[in-house]
């Protein structure tokens, strides 16, 4: 097996479903995914590294297909979180219990997205 295709079982099992979200995740730009993805070229270590850790999986695993439980991680990984998500979720996690039920009501409460795009001129 190819670190290309254990890169993509990797991804597989860290709910990564495509090259742009491992970018996000890893800070490899897409492009140089896509040449590792297709065996054009081996990654660097630096992206080897940084491809691994966005994956929860062991560098000896990509590589040699070795030590494919690696525990060090969390079994939830976020895949992406901007910094302004980053740091309201330390805001929540550094909360008392009583500031916990009031983000989590200011959250329910919030503006959503609407799910309906308004209709465009054409």
């Amino acid at each position: 097996m190819t670190i290309a295709q254990r890169i993509t079982i990797a991804m597989k099992l860290a709910g990564i479903h495509t090259q742009a979200d491992l970018a996000r995740a890893s800070g490899v730009p897409t492009s140089t995914i896509a040449r590792i993805l297709t065996g054009e070229s081996q990654p660097n270590p630096a992206n080897l590294a940084a491809i691994a850790n966005a994956c929860a999986r062991s560098i000896d695993w990509i590589v040699n297909g070795t030590n494919i439980e690696d525990t060090s991680k969390p079994e939830v990984s976020l895949v992406y979180v901007t910094l302004e998500e980053m740091k309201i979720l330390t805001e929540y996690r550094e909360a008392t219990d009583m500031g916990k039920t009031f983000i989590k009501i200011a959250a329910k409460n919030a503006e959503k997205r609407s799910l309906i795009s308004a209709p465009t001129d054409h």
